[in-house]
């Protein structure tokens, strides 16, 4: 195969939105990978992969950095209760977001909202020891909406889905 259609393939794998895809390029060797994704069309799958859930309140955002493509915010957060599995005290964490040419921050993912200083929220995390925890899932949840939202999550949690693939994702896809 040449460069041309195994860069096409990776693109069409990257662009289906139910796998990740990754190509090694040295000499002439191309290796392209696409690993399928689980499984995250409501709140009981995202229960069932999270590794904790909390409710938190944003202390501060200190930056947001660029790398390898994405933009994250770094969010210094203080839980004041665990839904799913034990968070400590307080703890950073990052979060993917997209930023405008104003500097405006956004959510990169569907189901979360950008933390933001002196709000609180319900989060999802994934535990991956000696690095920065992710919150790829968060939900606000000040005032009035607090009890709406924890009701909400504690049942998911209770329902929760365990991992699965993706339905769109039929099979890991490796050409070298």
């Amino acid at each position: 195969m040449n460069r041309t259609l195994l860069i096409s393939l990776a693109g069409a794998v990257v662009l289906s939105g139910s796998a990740a895809a990754y190509g090694v390029f040295s000499d002439d060797t191309v290796t392209v990978s696409a690993v399928c994704v689980p499984a995250m069309e409501n709140d009981r799958d995202r229960a069932g992969l999270a590794g904790a859930i909390a409710v938190v309140t944003v202390d501060r955002t200190t930056k947001v950095t660029a790398r390898d493509g994405y933009h994250e915010s770094l969010s210094h957060v203080r839980v004041t209760e665990n839904l799913k599995g034990t968070l400590p005290a307080s703890l950073d964490m990052t979060q993917n977001v997209q930023v405008a040419p104003d500097g405006a921050l956004s959510s990169a993912e569907d189901y979360s909202t950008v933390l933001r200083p002196g709000h609180q929220y319900v989060i999802g995390i994934f535990h991956t020891p000696g690095k920065i925890p992710d919150a790829w899932l968060s939900t606000p949840a000040d005032g009035p909406a607090l009890d709406t939202v924890r009701a909400h999550w504690k049942d998911a949690i209770a329902h929760q889905n365990p991992p699965r693939s993706n339905a769109k994702c039929t099979s890991d896809v490796i050409v070298k």
